[in-house]
């Protein structure tokens, strides 16, 4: 059965479109289905630092018909995998965007989800991926103008005859309600709070799940999963006190610190040679795989 097509997307940049098509992603393979991120904001991507990997072979060089869609994708785990951008302008001067439905119809056929990390705005490149999508997410901060790009881009979706999961409010500061998603007239997927958690996880380049799974965010995450899928929320793991929360994020960042530490004082050794999307930071991945195979 072909994959359920998943865009997340939003009218306005910084809302964290990338971390919830990343933390989604996970969610969905913890509950047993198998995942392919696609990063289809070819003008910003972003995956390459939220899943903390180095790519030799991006989409934009898939896009851009020198690689084939197996060449650029990362099994990061058995049932989830990714293919990233490349951040620099130079792979984005000879992309068609419109081989994106080639990727999508490939990984379709392999994975039960994918998920397509959209950019922010109303351009070509920016359009395309929601043609391809079965339903679109829609992101949005609490603040107005996020709210209003958002709704923007809902309009336009709804113009390209494509239906509307629903909305995740993120940022939250506990005054958030139903009133926002009243706004779009559609479904509140999940409300995301503004903690600390999700700007660390980000820099350390891991999922929530990896780097906080008992945070208010990565909880929030497993609700959009469940909301979406229909399902039973995930059981929670033991709660925590906000105190021992805070403790648990400093004492990681602590660790990853400590390990770029240790990275830095290796620099003058000679680098391994890496196969095409080999990952280079197995320590990390293979934490990720441990967390996320059932």
């Amino acid at each position: 059965m072909p994959a359920r097509v998943i865009a997340v997307t939003g009218g306005k940049g910084g809302v964290g479109k990338s971390t919830t098509t990343v933390n989604l992603g996970v969610s969905l393979r913890m509950d047993g289905h198998s995942v392919a991120l696609i990063d289809a904001d070819v003008e910003m991507p972003n995956l390459v630092e939220l899943l903390g990997i180095e790519p030799t072979v991006t989409i934009h060089d898939v896009l851009s018909g020198t690689a084939e869609t197996e060449q650029a994708l990362i099994e990061i785990g058995e049932g989830f995998a990714a293919i990233p951008g490349d951040p620099s302008i130079s792979g984005y001067a000879s992309i068609e965007p419109a081989h994106l439905e080639t990727v999508v119809g490939t990984l379709e056929e392999a994975y039960d989800f994918v998920l397509l990390d959209t950019g922010a705005g109303l351009s070509y490149d920016d359009i395309m991926p929601l043609g391809l999508a079965d339903e679109i997410v829609l992101v949005s901060s609490p603040d107005a103008a996020a709210v209003e790009n958002a709704k923007r881009t809902q309009a336009f979706v709804e113009r390209l005859n494509r239906p509307i999961g629903g909305v995740v409010i993120t940022k939250a500061d506990g005054s958030v309600d139903g009133s926002i998603a009243e706004e779009f007239d559609t479904e509140l997927l999940a409300v995301v709070p503004d903690d600390q958690a999700v700007r660390l996880s980000t820099a350390a380049g891991k999922p929530l799940e990896v780097y906080s799974p008992n945070s208010p965010a990565a909880q929030a995450y497993r609700q959009l999963e469940a909301n979406l899928t229909d399902g039973v929320l995930p059981p929670q793991q033991a709660d925590q006190s906000a105190t021992q929360q805070s403790e648990t994020v400093v004492e990681a960042a602590g660790r990853d610190q400590d390990a770029e530490d240790e990275a830095s004082d290796e620099d003058d050794q000679e680098p391994e040679e890496v196969e095409p999307n080999e990952a280079p930071r197995p320590g990390l991945l293979a934490r990720f795989v441990r967390r996320v195979t059932p």
